[in-house]
């Protein structure tokens, strides 16, 4: 591994200089570590990294390691989240590679304060992460009698242990797990960063991951194992409080296949949400959010045709509609994920999504969708990416 690496230090290498690729130039300076993934090195010193992010979905980093430099290229994707860009990764030190990342940032949203990246080359793995010097409340935490059970933590700390159990319905695909069925996980997180999702039966088994981001109730986690299979990808845990799992949703790959997971918790002593009709607002006082706000999954049959390239064809979406309006459009099929992403609008049983981006590609167009309380009925739009046009349905 060192002798590729040794071969392949490099200096920070600009973008493609397209005149509307804009970009945007960060240092982060303070504690850090990378790992080449071998024994003989373990964790080197991470002080330094220089990053520039292009309008254009761009994203590059240089990590400086004790007296060498190590480039990382790939593309980000705000996702519009405010606070945290996702990275996914093509390459790094000069060879081909694969993985992802995310760079966190202030409250104020204009300077970074941690960058954290997994990948893997032809050679080996890598793993990197710092945090800038400068950041505020990195690894301050107040007296646990200022916190509620709401309060779960800051930045990508929490502020106590977490270990809550809940019961409830969901579904893991992948390869190689039978059946697949969830109804009940055990959360366990601490505040070293550590997360184990623990589900019985019928389908038994753990999901490994490490805390990246905490906001509000929801925990953002970046995944390392699936089921026993080593895995990459992401994980959001939506909390009802400090002992209560609202909703698990991940998806990613791994040396096994791609996989997706979702789980909702059913409430203990909460009459509102004993049952499905009930989940997304319907029959309770959440009626704003059965009308708006969603994250649905559905099984289904649908396809994406366009003027050039292949047709595509799925057997599942998932629908995710932030409070904020963001939308997110996950269509899967046996060897093809599609993601659409916009800003949706409308109330009831219909909702349009004016469309930004298809999976990586700018794009313009529409997708309308018919839903039942929190279940979608269906999904049927078209648009233009700089490809050509495209049309697409889904019917559950």
């Amino acid at each position: 591994m060192v002798r590729h690496l040794s071969a392949a230090l490099l200096s920070v290498v600009a973008l493609s200089t397209e005149a509307f690729a804009r970009e945007r130039n960060y240092t982060l300076r303070g504690e850090g570590w990378f790992d080449t993934g071998t024994e003989r090195f373990g964790r080197l010193p991470l002080r330094e990294a220089r990053l520039t992010l292009r309008d254009n979905g761009e994203f590059a980093v240089t990590l400086f390691v004790r007296n060498e430099r190590y480039l990382v290229q790939g593309s980000w994707d705000r996702r519009n989240r405010g606070e945290l860009e996702r990275i996914d990764i093509n390459n790094a030190f000069g060879q081909r590679a694969s993985g992802s990342g995310t760079l966190a940032y202030r409250a104020d949203a204009e300077q970074p304060q941690r960058l954290a990246l997994e990948g893997r080359t032809g050679d080996a793995t890598f793993r990197a992460e710092i945090a800038d010097a400068r950041s505020d409340g990195w690894d301050n935490r107040d007296a646990p009698d200022r916190r509620n059970d709401r309060d779960l933590g800051r930045g990508n700390k929490l502020f106590r242990d977490i270990d809550a159990s809940m019961n409830g319905s969901g579904t893991l695909r992948l390869s190689g797990v039978r059946d697949g069925r969830l109804e009940n996980v055990r959360a366990r997180l601490g505040t070293d960063g550590d997360v184990r999702l623990e589900f019985g039966s019928p389908t038994r088994g753990s999901v490994r991951a490490e805390i990246t981001d905490i906001r509000d109730n929801r925990i953002t986690a970046r995944v390392r194992e699936v089921f026993g299979y080593r895995a990459s990808g992401e994980v959001v845990i939506a909390m009802r409080d400090r002992d209560n799992v609202e909703r698990v949703n991940g998806s990613g790959g791994g040396d096994n296949g791609s996989w997706q997971l979702d789980f909702d918790g059913r409430s203990r002593g909460n009459g509102s949400w004993d049952d499905d009709d009930n989940r997304w607002g319907r029959g309770d006082n959440r009626d704003e959010r059965g009308r708006g706000g969603m994250d649905a999954s559905e099984r289904g049959s649908g396809w994406l045709r366009q003027d050039r390239g292949p047709s595509l064809s799925f057997d599942r979406m998932r629908v995710t509609l932030d409070d904020n309006h963001d939308a997110l459009i996950q269509l899967e099929g046996r060897r093809q994920v599609l993601r659409l992403r916009g800003r949706w609008s409308g109330r009831g049983d219909g909702v349009r999504v004016e469309l930004t981006q298809v999976n990586e590609l700018r794009a313009r167009g529409r997708v309308d969708i018919a839903r039942d309380g929190w279940r979608v009925q269906s999904l049927r739009g078209d648009g233009r990416t700089d490809l050509g046009t495209f049309d697409v349905r889904f019917v559950r």
